[in-house]
């Protein structure tokens, strides 16, 4: 490993843990909170937005969090405690009304068939 790499490795950690201390226990890579979360914000981001980072901003600024629930980091978004389990919470809700939605087109689809 270069000397840069280590002072980026040793910079990661500290603000890592500065966030943890400061009540923000939970981290999400960019990439991962788009894949999952994106279900929340129908129609809010183009298809054609690759920075993960952009995305992530663009889907939290629709989501309505406040400031104080959230932080960006450099490569990943920082929670306080709950509010993942909140974002979970309304995904799961969101999926099953589609997947419930989905059932119904089916059954409707063979009985009148």
């Amino acid at each position: 490993m270069t000397n840069d790499g280590k002072v980026y490795l040793v910079h990661y950690v500290l603000t890592s843990a500065s966030y943890e201390q400061q009540g923000f226990p939970n981290r999400v890579p960019f990439q991962e909170f788009r894949q999952r979360y994106e279900i929340l914000t129908p129609n809010v981001l183009p298809k054609d937005i690759m920075d993960e980072k952009k995305a992530a901003i663009e889907m939290i600024n629709a989501l309505n969090l406040d400031e104080n629930l959230c932080r960006i980091g450099q490569s990943k978004i920082f929670f306080r405690s709950g509010i993942l389990a909140h974002l979970e919470e309304e995904r799961d809700l969101k999926l099953t009304r589609i997947i419930t939605q989905f059932q119904a087109a089916c059954r409707g689809f063979l009985a009148r068939k």
